[in-house]
Order: structure tokens, then C-alpha cells, then sequence
């Protein structure tokens, strides 16, 4: 999902939120609100970030981790977290 497509997305919402058309009274502040962070938590996650390289403070494990969640992922194996979604960056 880019940027426009989010976009189009809130201004729906926006819309729904506004509108005088009955089909659209169900949505309230409050689960517009709720959809916008959820919506950014998505864009958030939907960019790309590097893996950590190093060792997990917990379980003292040398490898890659998550940069969110700290997850420890594998480079053939994982394009996302399989925690959090956050998408991998492996590239040099």
C-alpha cells in the first residue's frame, strides 16, 4: 500500500464522517480516530527497515533481529517479523 492509496483512504473516512448519508452515521469520532493509528501503524511498518546485527540481550543469541520487536529473523527466511509485520530491509 503507497502513500496515495492511504491517502484516498482517509479522505473516505473523512467523507464517511461527514456525510449526511445514513449508510455512514455508524462511524463515530472514535472509530475514525482508531482506524487513522491503525492506518499509521501500517505505513509505519510497511517501510522498510535494516535488521539489527548483534547479540539479544535476553536469550544472548548472535544474529539479525527486528528493529521493532527485536524478533530474531533470517535473511532467506524473512521478508517481514513475523511479530510485529515490520517489513526488512536486506539489502547491502
Amino acid at each position: 500500500m503507497n502513500n496515495e492509496q492511504l491517502s484516498e483512504i482517509l479522505e473516505c473516512m473523512a467523507y464517511a464522517l461527514n456525510s449526511t448519508d445514513k449508510l455512514y452515521h455508524r462511524f463515530t469520532p472514535a472509530d475514525v480516530a482508531d482506524a487513522k493509528r491503525k492506518l499509521d501503524k501500517l505505513i509505519k511498518h510497511d517501510m522498510p527497515k535494516k535488521p539489527i546485527f548483534g547479540t539479544h540481550k535476553i536469550i544472548r543469541s548472535m544474529g539479525f533481529f527486528c528493529p521493532d520487536c527485536n524478533l530474531e529473523v533470517n535473511q532467506r527466511e524473512h521478508l517481514y517479523s513475523c511479530k510485529c509485520g515490520q517489513r526488512l530491509d536486506w539489502s547491502e
